[in-house]
């Protein structure tokens, strides 16, 4: 269990009642990118997908996505938003630290803003589930803010040895790097840390 403060299921339903301020009403910028230049293998796990908008964008590129998040508010959004795009795209309540309970084997798993929100126990578990519920050679792509931002409440600062030290045995780091968190509070977004691991064999 995640115990990061502020990071409740409480707060995440709240914050779907109004309009939070990481749904900007596109991809990220590093997804966009990522994905022009290769498209991710099917079938597709978005993990934390609030109201679906990564993972519309990764299903209109041929992919079947699943898009999971914890708060129902976020789900219901999603699934009334994109109710005709089924089969290729679905969304389920459903708990990152139950991955295996899916019954499905992912090519590619996106973490847009979630790994951030972990305390560093729950960091280790969520990296052991991944691992049991990727393909062998399939990938992780992560975009997390950078910066501790300044309230009690907000995601952790997320570094570049963060990743590295989270994902070493029985992964390969492809890509990592430092880029923009677009954030409907600032006009410029905010520092933000991107990586593409991949599953070892």
């Amino acid at each position: 269990m995640n115990h990061q403060e502020g990071m409740t299921l409480e707060r995440f339903q709240h914050e779907y009642d109004g309009h939070p301020s990481w749904d900007t009403g596109k991809p990220q910028h590093y997804f966009i990118d990522a994905f022009m230049q290769r498209v991710p293998e099917s079938p597709v796990l978005d993990i934390g997908c609030g109201t679906g908008i990564l993972s519309k964008f990764v299903a209109d590129l041929g992919c079947g996505v699943l898009g999971i998040d914890f708060a129902s508010k976020a789900i219901e959004i999603a699934s009334d938003k994109y109710a005709d795009c089924l089969p290729e795209l679905a969304f389920k309540v459903h708990d990152v630290f139950a991955l295996d309970e899916i019954g499905m084997t992912f090519g590619t798993i996106l973490d847009c803003c979630f790994f951030h929100t972990l305390d560093d126990p729950s960091r280790t578990q969520y990296t052991q589930m991944l691992h049991q519920v990727l393909a062998p050679g399939g990938r992780i792509y992560l975009l997390n803010l950078a910066i501790a931002l300044p309230s009690p409440t907000a995601p952790r600062a997320t570094t570049e040895a963060d990743i590295v030290a989270h994902f070493d045995s029985g992964w390969s780091i492809i890509e990592l790097g430092s880029t923009r968190v677009d954030n409907t509070l600032a006009p410029d977004g905010l520092p933000g840390t991107f990586a593409c691991i991949e599953k070892t064999p």
